[in-house]
């Protein structure tokens, strides 16, 4: 949650093709997430980093 500034929600659940809110509201509100979503979330933030970590 400290980070999520640092992240454009929106453009992250059009990519993923989740429902608009989706992971607003479940940062947010508390509301539940699927572990499918959750699941496609970690492993999107795993290539992110990784990328990250290659390009140095």
């Amino acid at each position: 949650m400290k980070n999520c500034k640092f992240f454009n929600i929106t453009s992250l659940e059009n990519h993923l093709s989740f429902p608009k809110g989706t992971i607003h509201k479940f940062i947010k509100y508390d509301r539940k997430m699927t572990d499918e979503k959750i699941e496609i979330l970690y492993k999107t933030f795993e290539h992110i980093v990784f990328d990250f970590i290659e390009e140095e």
